[in-house]
């Protein structure tokens, strides 16, 4: 997956997240959708496709590099607001060399004007994974959860394959060094996957429960490829699921999760809409 490509909430002055983990299978999350492959779809048509098929709202991209990725989440702010629609950005993503001195420049643009609309910044942790400095990671995470702090904002960390923080629970200790109470993660299906823990979602997600804040899904194979390009063994349809999805959605919401979900469609080339039509309805079923 290609960085900008994949792989962003306030009570108070400041965010706090969902915490209302109480075991409850009944649950119903609102579900969002990642905004990969509507390109070619003018964005007030896209809007509207997308709250006609149901889902809750959208996540977007930022490419620290191209500032013209700024300019195309105001533009979706734009139009949200244009079309009075109730389908919100609710997060957007960004990676950032975490084990280097960050840039403002890279971030605080964006923050800005995530706050508006009380969006996630969502950073993915990069930089090199065999040369970690700890205190450098702490450092920038504490700088960047103050800014959105002070923009009242929670700093919701993306774990992402090939990254420094590559799966949730290794978030964690980052976000017990940093001492921030606005520092949560996110979980994703397809990342926790190819970090080997198919086989123990249900512990995963016991272990960041006080740190959860938003997750994502997506139909997946049952072997898995780390460092690889094509994400087809972890993001497909619900439809062509392998993996059993449905028992993912079912330990979340036993674990008392009711934040937001997020479909993952990065890398799916099936027809549009139909194929996001297809995963809603399967998601309903769960």
């Amino acid at each position: 997956m290609k960085k900008i490509l994949c792989p962003l909430v306030v009570i108070g002055t400041l965010v706090l997240g969902c915490n209302s983990h109480k075991e409850n299978t009944s649950l119903k999350n609102p579900l969002f959708v990642y905004d990969f492959n509507l390109g070619h779809i003018e964005i007030y048509e896209r809007l509207k496709m997308l709250k006609s098929i149901g889902f809750d709202g959208v996540v977007l991209g930022f490419n620290p590099e191209d500032k013209n990725t700024l300019n195309y989440i105001k533009d979706y702010q734009n139009a949200i607001d244009s079309l009075r629609l109730a389908l919100p950005i609710k997060a957007v993503f960004f990676w950032a060399d975490f084990n280097s001195e960050l840039s403002d420049s890279v971030w605080k643009d964006l923050i800005i004007t995530l706050r508006k609309d009380k969006i996630y910044p969502w950073p993915i942790i990069g930089g090199d994974r065999k040369k970690i400095d700890s205190s450098v990671v702490v450092k920038n995470m504490q700088k960047m959860a103050d800014f959105a702090a002070q923009n009242q904002l929670n700093l919701i960390i993306y774990p992402h394959d090939g990254a420094i923080i590559a799966s949730a629970e290794e978030a964690i200790p980052f976000i017990k060094l940093s001492n921030k109470k606005n520092i949560k993660v996110s979980l994703h299906l397809c990342h926790e996957l190819r970090a080997g823990n198919a086989k123990r979602l249900k512990k995963v997600i016991k272990n960041i429960l006080p740190y959860w804040e938003l997750g994502s899904l997506s139909g997946a194979d049952t072997v898995y490829y780390k460092d690889r390009a094509d994400w087809s063994d972890g993001i497909r349809p619900l439809a062509k699921t392998v993996f059993d999805v449905e028992n993912f959605v079912k330990e979340v919401r036993s674990a008392g999760y009711s934040g937001p979900m997020v479909l993952h469609t990065y890398g799916i080339n099936d027809s549009v809409p139909q194929h996001l039509i297809n995963s809603f309805k399967i998601w309903k079923k769960y």
